[in-house]
């Protein structure tokens, strides 16, 4: 069983994803589990949002889960799917009292039967589910239930073995010893090249799933992230030896890995390389600030490479604000837009640049916490406020 897990910053994006609803997949999508009442992307939206509101400084509420079996495994019945997911779940420690909202949606292609698992990591009391070592629990669980419902084992990496091509003597020890005693294998190119076609020989794999496969054999692993999350490679160390993907050949460089079959979603994977340390970003750091534009609006928070990026308040020169994350100069995520009256509204900013309303306004006394207004600070920006919510989102009973 394939293991693909990653925690995210929206659930209308991983949702919309695991619906297709743009139709860019010919598949047949069903709901076949989970403890949410709706069947739906915008019916789910409303009851993972429930729950967020118990703890809305959560920047990654969302936690989507992926599962396949191998093609021998032949098609599971719904039921097996359904009762997977639930061990799954209880097995990495999440949701077996029943408060977690989740949601199960198998999708049933030609050759690749898998199920999505989509979860609220902030359940309806206000506990947050966090675990750094989440994707290596996944591994090891679904070994476990690959032996508790007789499937193909293909979660574990197989051994690299000691009769490969281009190995010296040296080199064919070390690897008899990691072969009976489990020690961290030599770190050659072979070896390398060996892991990752283990990881890769039953696509499509998650670039989390690729990550975390490859540091549960001792292989230190950073992605290389732009400021907009854009992916542009691997580096990998081990045993005080730093290796490039591109070193190794040209299958083994991102446009080779991507060919066969390594998948990077950025609104899923991106969150999960930085929040477990293994992104390595290429721009400039992050730094906060006061931006001061020059139509009366403020922006107080995290910037990257000159631009609004990571957690900030922008006050509108009309008393209007917005407090929440960023991405790229844009709003990004949940993020509660806040009307001079005092009237509050839970949103979301979608990555194609759509508002959606989470909540109806709220009244002055439900409203969160206002931060003071920000100072007068130096930096000034000729012109370009983010997007707004659209005006008919305001709506305050009378």
């Amino acid at each position: 069983m394939i293991v693909g897990l990653s925690v995210g910053r929206g659930f209308r994006g991983c949702l919309d994803y695991v619906f297709d609803t743009e139709g860019r997949n010919d598949k047949i999508i069903e709901v076949i589990g989970g403890n949410v009442i709706g069947q739906t992307p915008e019916a789910m939206i409303s009851e993972f949002a429930a729950a967020f509101r118990h703890r809305q400084s959560i920047s990654t509420p969302v936690l989507h889960i992926s599962l396949s079996v191998a093609p021998e495994d032949g098609r599971l019945h719904s039921d097996t799917w359904d009762e997977i997911a639930h061990k799954f779940l209880a097995k990495i420690g999440i949701n077996m009292d029943g408060s977690y909202p989740f949601t199960v949606v198998r999708h049933e292609e030609t050759d690749n039967d898998h199920i999505h698992i989509v979860a609220s990591r902030v359940n309806i009391h206000g506990d947050y589910w966090r675990d750094s070592w989440s994707l290596k629990r996944g591994i090891r669980a679904a070994g476990e239930l690959e032996k508790e419902f007789g499937l193909a084992l293909v979660s574990a990496l197989p051994p690299t073995q000691a009769d490969k091509a281009g190995l010296d003597k040296n080199e064919k020890k070390a690897l008899k010893k990691v072969l009976e005693t489990g020690a961290p294998p030599p770190f050659t190119k072979q070896t390398l090249q060996d892991m990752i076609d283990s990881i890769l020989h039953n696509p499509p794999v998650s670039v989390t799933h690729f990550v975390a496969a490859l540091e549960a054999k001792g292989i230190e692993v950073r992605a290389n992230l732009s400021a907009t999350d854009r992916l542009n490679g691997f580096s990998f160390r081990a045993n005080k030896r730093a290796m490039k993907a591109s070193e190794l050949s040209n299958s083994y460089g991102l446009s080779g890995l991507k060919a066969r079959g390594l998948i990077y979603e950025p609104t899923i994977d991106a969150a999960w390389l930085r929040e477990n340390g293994n992104a390595q970003l290429v721009d400039k750091p992050m730094e906060a600030r006061t931006i001061i534009y020059e139509n009366g609006d403020v922006y107080t928070g995290d910037t990257l490479n000159d631009r609004r990026h990571g957690e900030g308040t922008y006050l509108y020169s009309d008393g209007c604000r917005f407090l929440g994350s960023w991405v790229d100069g844009e709003p990004h995520g949940h993020g509660h837009y806040i009307m001079a009256d005092g009237y509050s509204q839970l949103v979301y900013y979608d990555p194609n640049g759509g508002v959606v309303p989470l909540s109806p306004f709220e009244p002055p006394d439900d409203a969160p916490f206002l931060p003071p207004a920000p100072s007068p600070g130096t930096d000034l920006s000729p012109s370009d406020p983010p997007q707004r919510p659209r005006p008919s989102f305001r709506n305050p009973s009378p």
